[in-house]
């Protein structure tokens, strides 16, 4: 799901994030659906529409 969409300077960015789920804890194998941490991932020079 998207959070914002924002375009300045011409560039374009997305922000987006998974949907919460129940994952198993590694270490003791319960379920659980607290967040450990956080990854920000930038993609650039993707075009988004062809051009020719």
């Amino acid at each position: 799901m998207y959070h914002a969409i924002g375009n300045s300077e011409g560039l374009v960015e997305i922000n987006v994030a998974t949907k919460k789920k129940l994952q198993r804890c590694p270490n003791c194998g319960n379920k659980t659906s607290r967040v450990h941490d956080y990854r920000v991932q930038r993609i650039k020079d993707l075009p988004i529409h062809s051009t020719n």
